[in-house]
């Protein structure tokens, strides 16, 4: 997914995505249990709200180039905070924890697809997914629409 909002890596999403579900299908072998159909549904809900709330993230930091000029600065602060959601969201102490799930929900991302896929969240923790990412979407529509009004041509 990171590649697919990146700059450089946009001509290879497909295989990135398709990498990505190869290597979660390769985990579920290797714990020797087959998901249910629950738990296949639960990862899909939540694998589509990761994309939504990586894209609400993506967005609400480019529109924060309406008000700040180093653009370049943001994408480079979505990395860095992109890379964080490379582990799970309990690797992390309680303090870091409480903001990649609350503040900064990277943890919604990763860790709670993971854990659906394998079983460990049911179908409630896939619509609390679903919900957070309607949240980010919203309040990322708000944000750019508050950008959008601030907005002025290079003409004036």
């Amino acid at each position: 997914m990171r590649s697919c909002t990146s700059r450089s890596g946009g001509s290879t999403c497909g295989a990135d995505v398709a990498l990505g579900l190869a290597l979660a299908g390769y985990a579920v072998v290797r714990l020797g249990r087959v998901p249910s159909p629950l738990a296949l549904l639960a990862f899909a809900v939540t694998l589509g709200s990761a994309v939504a709330l990586v894209y609400a993230i993506w967005v609400a930091l480019m529109s924060l180039a309406f008000w700040f000029v180093a653009v370049e600065n943001l994408s480079v602060l979505f990395d860095a905070v992109y890379e964080a959601a490379r582990y799970p969201v309990s690797a992390y102490p309680g303090a870091l924890r409480f903001v990649f799930v609350y503040l900064v929900p990277i943890a919604w991302t990763t860790t709670i697809p993971a854990s659906a896929l394998t079983g460990r969240l049911g179908p409630a923790a896939a619509l609390g997914a679903a919900g957070v990412a309607a949240l980010a979407l919203a309040l990322t529509r708000l944000l750019w629409r508050a950008a959008l009004r601030r907005y002025t041509s290079a003409g004036g």
